[in-house]
């Protein structure tokens, strides 16, 4: 099962990029749902380095953490996704695009238990890419 999610941000591809690196921006913009916030507690943003955050709905937290298996500058950027919603091996891959109008970014995410996982897991996606996008046009 795969979630697949495009969106054109007007912003350009190397500022998109470096916000998911950073923890600061990470911490703006990855919210699945109003009224979540996200902690980031760590961001060891190479390969082979790895991260921790946690997402906040209410009083419910969502622990996330995963692995950077590849970071192209500015092109693609690959990490694992480990959280109770998906199964060891989840796999996250960002493709930054430039193209007239901003950039076109693509998340690709692998590594569902059930489709109910799959499908919560791309609403809480294409919510993260609008929220970035608001991030990137409020710089």
């Amino acid at each position: 099962m795969i979630v697949e999610v495009t969106r054109v941000i007007d912003a350009p591809a190397r500022e998109l990029f470096e916000a998911w690196l950073d923890p600061e921006a990470l911490a703006h913009f990855m919210k699945p749902a109003d009224g979540m916030r996200t902690e980031i507690e760590r961001a060891d943003a190479r390969v082979g380095g790895g991260f921790s955050l946690t997402m906040y709905a209410g009083e419910k937290a969502i622990p996330i953490h995963g692995e950077y298996r590849a970071i192209e500058r500015y092109t693609k950027l690959a990490f694992t996704w480990l959280s109770h919603g998906t199964v060891e091996g989840s796999l996250v891959t960002l493709r930054f695009e430039e193209i007239e109008g901003g950039t076109k970014l693509t998340l690709h995410h692998t590594g569902f238990p059930s489709e109910e996982m799959r499908a919560s897991h791309e609403e809480g996606w294409t919510a993260i890419l609008a929220e970035l996008g608001r991030f990137a046009a409020n710089r």
